[in-house]
């Protein structure tokens, strides 16, 4: 086998009003497993791996008609990790 380097991307952090709601709904869509939760965020994904990382703070305002969220200078929803196979 030849040796290669590649990048994968680590769980997807999200901002979502209800995190609870939200776990149910990738739960029953994409067949995902609740993994782990510390009260204020609650990890979905695979038997072995975390994909989604669910945390509570996301704000509507009255009569938006969107998510109005927190900017951020970051991306913090990307991990990168080199590996070698």
């Amino acid at each position: 086998m030849i040796d290669q380097d590649f990048i994968s991307f680590g769980p997807v952090h999200l901002e979502v009003r209800d995190p609870e709601r939200t776990a149910r709904f990738w739960q029953e869509l994409a067949g995902f497993e609740r993994r782990a939760s510390d009260g204020g965020s609650i990890e979905v994904g695979t038997a072995e791996e975390t994909l989604l990382v669910l945390h509570g703070g996301a704000r509507v305002m009255v009569g938006a008609s969107r998510s109005v969220l927190p900017r951020r200078r970051s991306l913090s929803c990307m991990a990168a990790r080199e590996h070698r196979i």
